[in-house]
């Protein structure tokens, strides 16, 4: 199994992405991992970084929620 940052792996990274875009919403904790995801793994795969940036952009256009 493929890992990223923290011991991610690739399934939980793709789980945490399609359960945010259904749900409309994401913890903080949940933002902060992906993030370290983004930023600490220059290997990602290039369809996860443009799911994660997705979401990023989702948030900050109000589409997504930040939960606590």
């Amino acid at each position: 199994m493929v890992r990223h940052h923290q011991g991610m792996s690739v399934d939980t990274v793709e789980i945490l992405i399609q359960t945010t875009l259904q749900m409309r919403q994401m913890s903080r904790k949940d933002h902060l991992q992906l993030t370290s995801v983004i930023l600490s793994n220059p290997a990602i795969q290039p369809v996860h970084r443009r799911q994660i940036n997705r979401i990023f952009e989702y948030i900050r256009v109000g589409q997504v929620k930040l939960i606590d």
